[in-house]
């Protein structure tokens, strides 16, 4: 690589730190030569003693700027920031790039990187790489571009300029391995420069989670904290939604629109969030985005369209939806005696025939039960459909009801009930236990005890809302709740003393923070993604993100209606859709 140097000096330089991944190694150098035709390069690799034929891979592509980890640092482990930080203070190139030895550049990338990066305002301090990974969830299974907090552009991979690297002193040395990138693209924006896509330029990271960064997976808690406690000042600390910017062509010219801005600022940061929420049909949002660069001075022709193509803008959904014929839900149970201001508010779901003290029971009318002759209900209503004002609510409780919700209804009402519940509320959830349910399946035990635990799993199937559709066990409560803001979990398993030995599990968590419902939307995304069987379920998982949209949407547009009986407790009109719900 060396042997392309012209006399005019070097346009890039690669640093690459790496240890025992040969055929990574391999890969990446082979896909430079046709990733950078016409472009000066160096390659600077920091080598950590491999085993392998690392070594015989440099000196194949006359790689010869190569130094020992242990022969400049020492012994021990040394972190990311130290090693590329010393690959950058012998970088001579006008730029730089931060690699990894896993990754493939697309053809012809890194020339037209470069040469649109030269015809850039000097406040544009890089350009970032369109990347996706080999082996992922949805949507970085395309090539685009990260949001980090802030909804601020994350180089991932990309070219740096190395006057502006050096103007603010490089990389945090204060982080072992993760968000030093985010720190150095924070201290680039916080500067006054900007980071801007690079269009058409690809990069794709074959990401098999090796042992190496097992290890490094290990201090991710103490980085983001780190990370978060230093620039909360900044940028706002909610996670962003989108999360990315995706390539597409229909979008190839308005993402070279700093070429036609004299001196890219903050105001073209809203116009990439805009073109991300387009990607996420986002119509409001998008166009508020697009006018506030518009307003900031990213004004163009291109970002004009953009803002027609979102259409005018649509009617905002109330905040606070749930308002009756004579007041609101929560006036209504003060007025029923149900509750009182200034006490705990808690919440009984689906009560069937248990009247608990100090709560609000609710469940079906008695029309819909089958098999239970009195309920302990004080509301009778759909409890998918009840709507309360955002942190009123100290507790939820449920057992033996959310089994009868699918994938979907169920992530969308820990949502909603995340919404009710102050900081701190508790969440109650008791369900079959799967895990449990299978080990008496896999023993010996009785057939008749077998078939009772099939029963169990699959609900008495005596009305139509009686059929349990989902599974739970206390790993998929423990990761899913704890990715939608719940904390300080307790799970216990827990098998009846005697035939035919169901098994159950009850977890406990509180509220541990606010979060916006486009935060919970995307984890809810993450979470439906681990129910794909193959990456060919993409479709599916597209239909289960719109329907988890409609029910948000919902939660912000629809209303229970209720009437009072002769007793002062509110029952369901008999026109209210029977949603999964109720008892057992």
């Amino acid at each position: 690589m060396n042997s392309n140097f012209t006399p005019t000096g070097v346009d890039v330089s690669i640093v690459v730190c790496t240890k025992n991944r040969d055929s990574l190694l391999d890969a990446m150098l082979t896909s430079l030569k046709p990733a950078a035709r016409g472009v000066s390069l160096e390659v600077i690799v920091v080598e950590g003693g491999s085993t392998d034929q690392t070594r015989s891979v440099l000196r194949k592509h006359n790689i010869t700027q190569v130094f020992n980890e242990f022969e400049h640092f020492g012994p021990g482990r040394h972190s990311w920031p130290q090693l590329y930080n010393f690959g950058f203070a012998r970088a001579r190139g006008r730029y730089a790039m931060y690699a990894s030895d896993d990754i493939v550049f697309g053809p012809d990338s890194m020339t037209q990187a470069v040469r649109y990066l030269d015809s850039l305002a000097s406040s544009v301090a890089g350009g970032i790489f369109f990347y996706k990974n080999l082996h992922t969830r949805p949507d970085w299974d395309k090539f685009g571009i990260d949001f980090t907090y802030g909804h601020k552009l994350l180089m991932n991979y990309g070219l740096i300029r190395m006057d502006a690297f050096s103007a603010v002193g490089g990389i945090d040395e204060s982080y072992l391995f993760y968000c030093a990138d985010g720190d150095l693209c924070y201290k680039l924006y916080q500067s006054g420069r900007q980071l801007v896509p690079l269009p058409g330029c690809f990069v794709l990271h074959n990401n098999v989670l090796d042992n190496q960064k097992n290890t490094n997976a290990q201090t991710s808690a103490e980085d983001i904290a780190r990370y978060l406690d230093k620039w909360r000042h900044f940028v706002s600390t909610e996670e962003p939604t989108p999360r990315r910017l995706l390539w597409s062509d229909e979008m190839a010219d308005i993402l070279q629109i700093p070429a036609f801005m004299r001196t890219p600022d903050a105001s073209i940061e809203h116009l990439w969030k805009g073109l991300a929420q387009i990607q996420y049909r986002q119509g409001n949002a998008a166009r508020d985005s697009l006018m506030r660069a518009v307003s900031g001075g990213c004004d163009h022709p291109l970002i004009r369209k953009w803002i027609d193509r979102c259409g005018p803008p649509l009617p905002v959904a109330p905040s606070k939806p749930a308002v009756w014929p004579d007041g609101e839900l929560l006036s209504r149970i003060q007025r029923a005696g149900l509750w009182s201001p200034g006490k705990p508010l808690r919440l009984h779901l689906g009560c069937g025939q248990w009247k608990f003290d100090g709560y609000v029971n609710i469940d079906y009318p008695p029309s819909e039960h089958t098999t239970i002759p009195k309920l302990g209900a004080d509301i009778h209503a759909d409890i998918t459909t009840l709507r309360f004002p955002d942190r009123t609510v100290d507790e939820i409780r449920l057992h033996h009801v959310f089994e009868h919700f699918n994938r979907v209804t169920a992530l969308a009402l820990l949502i909603r009930w995340h919404q009710w519940l102050r900081v701190g509320g508790v969440l109650c959830i008791e369900t079959p236990d799967l895990i449990g349910s299978a080990r008496t399946l896999l023993s010996n035990a009785a057939w008749k005890t077998k078939m009772a635990v099939v029963r169990h799993l699959a609900g008495d199937q005596a009305a139509k809302w009686a059929y349990h559709v989902d599974h739970w066990f206390a790993e998929r409560f423990q990761r899913t709740l704890s990715a939608l803001g719940f904390g300080g979990l307790h799970k216990e398993e827990k098998s009846w003393s005697q035939e035919p030995f169901l098994s159950n599990v009850i977890v406990t968590a509180h509220k541990t923070e606010e979060r916006t419902v486009d935060t919970q939307f995307s984890a809810a995304g993450q979470l439906l993604a681990e129910s794909m069987v193959s990456p060919k379920e993409r479709p599916t998982w597209d239909i289960w993100m719109r329907e988890l949209q409609t029910l948000l949407a919902d939660n912000r547009m629809c209303t229970s209606e209720f009437e009072v009986n002769a007793s002062g407790v509110p029952k369901t009109k008999a026109s209210e859709p029977l949603v999964s719900g109720g008892v057992r």
